[in-house]
């Protein structure tokens, strides 16, 4: 579609990123193209452009700093800390000595610095998209924000833009983690962007301001024109393009509904998590980055169930110090406290982090991964066990291992974090001896063995996304084979019921903290199997609770009696609708 057609009443559809819902004439954010020649230089300029290169470091150091100082003046103490750690990333991986050295050893070979940085960062980013692993892929994009940052400095080129004074809805191709705090201080009511993913830092900082995003909305700059008016849904990922007047009034009506439904969650806030007749359920938040904690907080999280400390590394060239990683537990547990928190040891494999191990296994989710790995690179797992034992001073710190198959694996786990504390101990540094050990349920054989684990563990955190993978034989990622990954297959929720009997039996505490705890059509089926404790994404804690409340604990056990006698998924489907 020309530009210079105007476009009436269009539905786009992309991948919602950041709930909301916005309604405003758009700006089109445009970005000059990067033009990278691949001529080489003259020995005599070798020099000249390795101080190019230094001179783009440095400048993009300095930017980043202010940024990130004017950031901090203007927000939360937590949210200041994860919009930080976010833009610290950056340089993190332009400070680099691998980085530096590439690109320094390139220009010597007579190349431009320009090609070296753009041939490095294409390298980095070509091995995140070969990864098996959703989030890697799509961290990919976070390299060429990277390297339009530095060749823009290098060319001498400005990202101009001019936003209007009145509130507008921002396209462009995509957006830098820079972009997105600039903009966030202007009058930008929703983003859009052609490319982008889920968890690319991009679309982390628009949940963190709140504002509605749509991302992977194909060929929207050749269909939207500036001035155009939109409808942003970044609960479903539509937009609309000059919409009638039915459609307007239609979103407008939402949007009042949804500031009335907020309010109405916001009164949640002071009353009790629990059914309509009296079970104390206990509601926690799922933490990836540390603005996940300020969020959690805001909504009245009972502690925190579930902390991904493999993310401390994202977009790190190794795995954190000892010392770096007590910093990021303390702080979360600390900020917790007295409410506990359970930090799951590093759950990769050879897709996320290859040093010591076969490069390209053919499947790493059923390879080396999670305790497996960890186990043969001991020394790793002994300085994460020893960095969340500095932390758990407080004794509100809980450690959960991962991928556990078989007893070996527990007894081999337990060992470790035994000799960790006695080395501590033996140092003088004050730990908590007694720190409470889990494991997650996610495989079959851990459902099988859950009688015999419940001895030797202290609680089981029920990890419904790979459990409901391993269990169907059904790659979540994988299109295909979308309609049997079903966490509602009644062997998944039979292997729920089993694990809660054998952790009730030894009275140990049992929680789920994968997909299904969101799942609002789950959450009778959980509570009727015996599920108390739930872990779940900081924004739908409220949304949770307002379900738990209108529950009725008999009602939900009568339902759980129902759907353990179904032979399908639709049955269950049928029952729950």
């Amino acid at each position: 579609m020309a530009l210079s057609q105007k476009a009436f009443n269009i539905k786009l559809n992309g991948i919602p990123s950041s709930n909301g819902i916005a309604i405003g004439k758009v700006y089109i954010l445009k970005k000059a193209d990067l033009i990278i020649s691949s001529r080489k230089i003259k020995q005599e300029e070798i020099e000249k452009e390795t101080e190019k290169y230094y001179n783009a470091i440095n400048k993009l150091t300095s930017d980043t700093n202010r940024l990130i100082s004017a950031q901090q003046k203007s927000t939360q103490k937590g949210d200041g800390e994860a919009i930080k750690s976010i833009l610290e990333s950056e340089l993190i991986l332009v400070q680099d000595e691998y980085f530096k050295n590439f690109v320094c050893d390139s220009i010597k070979k007579c190349q431009t610095a320009e090609f070296a940085i753009v041939k490095y960062l294409d390298l980095q980013k070509h091995f995140f998209l070969k990864s098996k692993d959703e989030i890697l892929r799509e961290r990919a994009i976070d390299f060429d924000h990277i390297k339009t940052h530095l060749i823009s400095i290098i060319q001498k080129q400005r990202i101009a833009y001019k936003l209007p004074k009145e509130e507008c809805i921002v396209l462009s191709k995509s957006l830098t983690p820079n972009e997105v705090v600039q903009l966030s201080k202007n009058q930008v009511i929703a983003l859009m962007t052609e490319i982008g993913g889920l968890t690319s830092h991009s679309s982390i900082l628009a949940r963190s301001f709140d504002i509605p995003q749509v991302i992977g909305l194909k060929n929207a700059l050749q269909q939207i024109a500036n001035d155009d008016l939109l409808i942003v849904d970044g609960f479903s990922g539509e937009v609309y393009i000059n919409p009638d007047k039915k459609i307007l009034a239609k979103y407008r009506k939402i949007i009042l509904e949804v500031k009335e439904h907020k309010k109405k969650l916001g009164e949640l806030l002071t009353l009790p998590c629990e059914t309509k007749d009296g079970t104390k359920i206990k509601l926690k938040a799922n933490i990836d980055i540390l603005e996940d904690i300020n969020r959690a907080e805001i909504n009245g999280a009972a502690g925190v169930g579930l902390v991904r400390s493999e993310n401390i590394m994202m977009n790190k060239p190794s795995i954190p110090r000892e010392e770096e990683q007590t910093g990021w537990y303390k702080e979360i547990a600390d900020r917790a406290y007295p409410e506990d928190v359970t930090i799951r040891v590093f759950d990769f494999g050879s897709d996320k982090y290859s040093v010591g191990l076969p490069k390209n296994e053919t499947n790493p989710a059923l390879g080396m991964r999670g305790i497996r790995f960890l186990l043969k690179r001991k020394r790793i797992f002994k300085s994460q066990v020893k960095a969340i034992l500095r932390a758990s001073r407080h004794k509100n710190v809980r450690i959960m291992l991962p991928m556990i198959a078989n007893f070996e694996e527990l007894a081999k786990s337990k060992m470790l974090i035994d000799e960790c504390k006695a080395e501590l101990v033996a140092a003088g540094v004050s730990i908590d001896k007694n720190i409470k050990v889990g494991i997650m349920i996610e495989t079959p054989a851990s459902v099988i063995m859950a009688e015999e684990f419940a001895r030797f563990c202290d609680f089981f955190s029920i990890g419904t996304n790979d459990l409901t993978q391993y269990s169907l034989a059904a790659d979540r990622t994988n299109e295909f084979v979308v309609d049997i990954y079903d966490p509602f297959n009644p062997a998944i929720l039979k292997m729920i019921d089993m694990t809660v009997r054998a952790a009730k039996k030894h009275n140990i505490e049992v929680g789920v903290c994968g997909e299904l705890a969101g799942h609002s059509s789950a959450i009778g089926i959980l509570l009727g199997l015996g599920i108390t404790e739930f872990s779940v994404s900081p924004g739908a804690i409220l949304e949770i609770k307002r379900i738990i409340r209108e529950k009725n604990t008999k009602k939900c056990k009568t339902l759980a009696t129902k759907v353990l006698k179904c032979k399908s998924s639709n049955e269950v489907h049928s029952l729950v609708k």
